[in-house]
């Protein structure tokens, strides 16, 4: 719960695992994330997320606004969290990892399952995906809606 507390404060500046980073701390950025996401705070998720040049993509298979080269831009990010949560839009963790990934430049790898929740038709179900993460910022999101 105090791994949470601190990821759910101010984030500190985005960068590589700083000494003494831990997968609970990580998996704690991704819960608050999460959280943030479903109670529509966008200023947080704003904070949360790291800005250019160490943000990678934030991706959703059924959202066209988030696909493709749609999904590396960090400067739309604020507005789709905003339109998502005008949509009623919520996340559940269903599955979480959380790995150790060289490619990531530091980072912890992620891997999940969520279920999205929304008042948009077609959107609701569950989903699988991908990201990676700091102990202080979320860096890569990229989800599918599975079929089903």
């Amino acid at each position: 719960m105090i791994a949470l507390v601190a990821a759910m404060s101010s984030p500190a500046p985005a960068g590589a695992l700083e000494p003494g980073c831990r997968k609970p701390q990580a998996r704690a950025v991704v819960k608050g994330f999460v959280e943030a996401f479903s109670r529509g705070d966008v200023d947080y998720l704003d904070q949360l997320w790291a800005a250019e040049p160490d943000f990678f993509w934030y991706s959703v298979n059924t959202d066209a606004t988030r696909r493709g080269v749609l999904a590396e831009d960090r400067s739309t990010l604020p507005a789709y969290f905003h339109e998502r949560s005008s949509l009623g839009d919520a996340l559940r963790i269903r599955k979480l990892t959380v790995d150790w990934e060289a490619d990531w430049h530091g980072a912890w790898g992620i891997d999940f399952v969520v279920r999205r929740t929304s008042d948009e038709p077609g959107a609701t179900g569950v989903y699988s995906g991908t990201g990676a993460v700091t102990c202080n910022r979320m860096i890569a999101w990229a989800m599918a809606k599975q079929s089903g």
